[in-house]
């Protein structure tokens, strides 16, 4: 169901997406080519910055600096339609500024005032004398508005016109909203004509979309298609032709044809698999889609070689392999034949006269085809370990999957399978056709047939001027045991145009029913009027948001599909290897399990190796593919450790987690001997078990990935908070971590022997540990104490971590160097990584503020409690040691007179640190 309904949005939102569009370009030639929509404008524009001045503004446009901007037309305003009007779309701030200066003065003949006056200062005063700052009468003149942009630059030309120029900015800025508010009009008119002459209906769209899967999915075919080549068009690479994902009924019979790949030689080369045999449930019992006349050999005719092969598969039990490479190919058929919609021709009376089948029977098929393979696939599954070849588990764990992955595509195969049309709809459709073909049929499934074959493929398009879209939305159809009992009873309304004229007569002998069209009245009528301004209004949103969302939604679909790939796997091989029970030395499967202890039998090269148990290197032989599974590490181990590790034979802790997929006990009790304390940005061996023992004491699931192997800034992060945490000092402030960050932060880019053995030893939370309720996003601030800038200017030469909160700020802002200023890039770093870790349901921080990495810039985010401060707050205080003149940090202390401050760029040297600000100095407090 949740498929159908991101498939059905899909559909709709690329049908927005491609009607935008062309909205879009009819808007652009009919405003701004005919109508010339921008240039019109720009005369208001005009008209406003030369005071409501003709006189000026015509001999602006004919000034030649922007007379050559209009390719020789003379400029004039125009009429709608009858008179478009003509000269440029645009003229630059700094041609207007001049041009203005050299027009303002009728008496200058067009000549730059610079020439005749020293200064700005003489010049306004000699226009002033003449009375041009009061033009017929008015007080308000542009030569009012110059005077008022000269002060600052009485004696400087290049100032006073920068001045105007930026002044006619400022209007220019207004008239992009008179713009946008023109074609909003326009485009709102366009799309209204466009989809009520196309018919396209949102409403009518969704309800075709719902009832008709092979439509559906031909959409979102084609969606995939365009998202797949605009993703691919937005990458350096030379394009290249997208592929799309296999379809269903694709991906259905391919992993058919790799399963019995495997299967087949599996079965014959392998004694274990041949011989599992438990004789349980007859395959005809357990697959349906055997016909059921192949399922006795009691019939009296005889039988096709074929059908006599059917009927010997059907008699054998569908848990014995010999049966499965045989069930495999036959449901393949089945299912290719239910997709192409044709009958089988041993189900035929006469292959030479076409019988029409109820198309009902080919859905059936699928899911009778789907519980066939349920029963193979779980005896597949079963039999995966029953070989002790590894190589055999392998092929088997791969045809479970196939065979996994080939039902869950065949599920929502037959979900989308198009069911065949009722034959009311049919008629409603197109009651001319329906009528002429019932005189003729045979059957019901023949008149549906003809029908369908009369009407084509273009009725079922559910846009554009077709009468069977109107009649589909504008007429209802009904039916009844007879025509003459129906007729009394409704009252036969045709509707505009005798669109909805048309009635059948029942015919019992083929069980077809009295048809009676007529109209559906005023509801209909509104109904396809509120589904028109529906797609108008959403046209308004524009091309590129459509696109946008269209991604998004494909996207998501894909990424469904990946997760039931990866939930079929897990259903063919499970999560984890198999662990048959350790036997004692006395036989007995039950006893306890004992540590596998270093001597000739059981060479270990560490102390890691030592402390496996027998279960645990049984994991992990099964892994390696080592058969028979002895316990030990015997020379078939070390071999397959060799060639997994590219020649390493040393089994560590993160090594065993990568190929085991879980933690060895012993991980959690290691005692650190000689192998190096872990260091930042160095490989470590105990990367993977520190990262797992602190993600969860600190509550930071998934933070370290699985695959990380050095000692990374996110880990060191884990560490610090961890001394953070776990120091007993109950003044918060004192804590030993701060005095490490001020004075000696080198020492927390590494941990000593004892802090990781500590950490190694226990996974245990203490209640203490617990986040700040009230705040928090504070331990991710708290994780970077220490981190030091290198007052770089780029980001080779920089702290990798400093340009990281940079980048928070703006994608490549790094790039600057941690020499930039970065107080405000560390407070928006913190922000964005606790936004983007909340679990669903949680409260997120405003995002942060415009020019988030300037300090002012915070003084707005959130609410305003400069009156009562609290730690978690964002703090800004003013602060002469910043060129802003501004700083800002989290609020992590306050008392009667100071604020101490958790931020970055702090004290001399710039580093993530705790410092001291009197409360006179607070700016602003914001709480998100």
């Amino acid at each position: 169901m949740e498929n159908v309904i991101v498939d059905i949005l899909i559909g709709l939102v690329l049908i927005y997406a491609a009607f935008s569009l062309l909205v879009t370009s009819v808007q652009e030639l009919v405003s701004g080519q005919w109508l010339r929509g921008r240039v019109s404008v720009l005369h208001r524009l005009l008209n406003e910055a030369t005071g409501q001045d003709p006189k000026l503004k015509e001999r602006l446009l004919k000034n030649p600096l922007v007379y050559a901007l209009s390719e020789g037309e003379v400029a004039r305003e125009g009429t709608l339609l009858l008179r478009p009007p003509r000269g440029p779309s645009e003229v630059p701030a700094d041609v207007f500024a001049r041009a203005l200066l050299m027009e303002v003065d009728a008496a200058a003949g067009g000549k730059h005032p610079s020439e005749r006056f020293a200064t700005p200062q003489q010049f306004i005063d000699a226009l002033t004398a003449k009375g041009g700052d009061k033009p017929e009468g008015s007080d308000k003149g542009i030569v009012g508005a110059l005077r008022g942009l000269m002060v600052g630059n009485e004696t400087n030309w290049r100032g006073f016109e920068a001045a105007i120029a930026a002044w006619f900015t400022y209007i220019g800025d207004r008239s992009n909203g008179w713009f946008k508010r023109r074609s909003t009009i326009f485009t709102f008119f366009i799309a209204l004509i466009l989809a009520v002459a196309l018919n396209i209906d949102t409403m009518y769209i969704a309800r075709s979309l719902g009832s008709d899967g092979e439509l559906r999915g031909s959409l979102v075919s084609i969606a995939e298609r365009v998202v797949a080549e605009r993703d691919a068009g937005t990458s350096n690479e030379p394009p290249v032709a997208a592929k799309a994902p296999d379809k269903p009924a694709v991906l259905v019979t391919s992993r058919l044809v790799d399963a019995y790949s495997r299967l087949r030689p599996v079965y014959e080369r392998d004694d274990a698999i041949a011989r599992f045999e438990h004789r349980l449930t007859k395959v005809g019992d357990a697959c349906p889609t055997f016909p059921e006349e192949t399922k006795t050999t009691t019939n009296t005719k005889k039988m096709s070689a074929g059908d006599e092969r059917m009927s010997k598969v059907s008699s054998k039990f569908v848990s014995d392999p010999h049966a499965w490479v045989e069930i495999i190919p036959l449901v393949k058929k089945d299912i290719e034949l239910a997709v192409a919609g044709v009958q089988d021709n041993k189900n035929k009376t006469n292959t030479n006269e076409r019988v029409p089948e109820d198309q009902n029977r080919y859905e059936e098929k699928l899911y009778e085809a789907y519980q066939c393979l349920v029963y193979v696939s779980t005896w597949v599954s079963a039999a995966t370990t029953v070989s002790k070849d590894p190589a055999t588990q392998r092929e088997m764990q791969e045809a479970s999957r196939a065979l996994e992955d080939s039902k869950s595509a065949l599920l929502e195969l037959a979900r989308q399978h198009t069911p065949p049309r009722g034959l009311l709809r049919l008629f409603q459709m197109a009651p001319d056709d329906f009528k002429n073909c019932t005189q003729t049929a045979r059957s019901l499934s023949e008149l549906r047939i003809c029908t369908e074959e009369q009407q084509g493929t273009v009725a079922r398009l559910p846009i554009g001027f077709s009468l069977s879209n109107f009649r589909q939305q504008l007429c209802s159809a009904k039916s009844g045991p007879r025509l003459d009992k129906l007729k009394m009873e409704i009252h036969q309304d045709t509707g505009l145009g005798n669109l909805c004229a048309g009635e059948v007569k029942e015919r019992p002998e083929i069980g077809l029913s009295a048809m009676l069209l007529t109209s559906a009245g005023v509801y209909a009528w509104l109904a396809l009027l509120a589904g028109v301004l529906v797609t108008t209004l959403f046209a308004l949103l524009g091309a590129p948001f459509w696109f946008d969302l269209l991604g998004k939604f494909v996207h998501l679909r894909a990424a469904g599909r990946a997760s039931d790939l990866e939930d079929n796997a897990k259903r063919a091989t499970g999560t984890l290897p198999l662990l048959p029970p350790p036997a004692s030395p006395s036989g007995e499967a039950n006893s306890p399990t004992l540590l596998a202890k270093p001597g000739p039998s059981n060479p270990s090269l560490n102390r890691f190796e030592d402390q496996l148990t027998t279960r645990e290197i049984i994991a992990l032989q099964q892994r390696l593919g080592v058969m028979p599974a002895s316990g030990t590490f015997d020379s078939p181990t070390r071999a397959a450790l060799k060639n997994a590790q590219g020649g390493d034979a040393t089994l560590t802790p993160t090594s065993y987690l990568q190929i085991v997929g879980r933690p060895a006990i012993a991980s959690e009790t290691l005692v650190v001997s000689a192998l190096g304390r872990p260091t930042l940005h160095l490989p470590h061996p105990n990367v993977q078990a520190l990262a797992t023992n602190l993600m969860e004491m600190l509550e930071f699931p998934g933070r370290i990935a699985t695959t990380e192997g050095t000692f990374s800034d996110d880990l060191r992060a884990l560490c610090v908070l961890y001394r953070y945490k776990n120091d007993p000092e109950p003044i918060k402030t004192k804590r030993a971590v701060f005095e490490l960050a001020l004075n000696k932060p080198a020492v927390l880019d590494e941990i000593d022997n004892a802090m990781l053995t500590e950490i190694l030893s226990s996974r245990a939370r203490k209640p203490e540990w617990d986040r700040d309720a009230l705040a928090p996003w504070l331990d991710w601030a708290l994780g970077e104490l220490g981190q030091v800038e290198k007052n770089a200017n780029n980001r080779k030469a920089s702290n990798p971590r400093i340009c990281e909160y940079l980048d928070a700020v703006a994608a490549h802002f790094g790039d600057q160097g941690d020499k930039t200023a970065w107080c405000g890039a560390f407070v928006t770093w913190v922000v964005t990584q606790h936004n983007n870790s909340l679990p669903a349901g949680h409260t997120a921080l405003p995002p942060p503020p415009k020019d988030p990495g300037l300090a002012a810039s915070w003084s707005n985010w959130g609410s305003d409690f400069k009156s009562s401060p609290q730690a978690g707050d964002v703090i800004v205080v003013n602060t002469s040691a910043s060129s802003s003149g501004h700083h800002v940090g989290w609020c992590f202390a306050i008392d009667a007179t100071h604020v101490v401050l958790l931020g970055g760029n702090q004290t001399n040297g710039g580093r993530v640190c705790l410092s001291t600000f009197l409360l006179t100095s607070l700016h602003a407090a914001r709480r998100g």
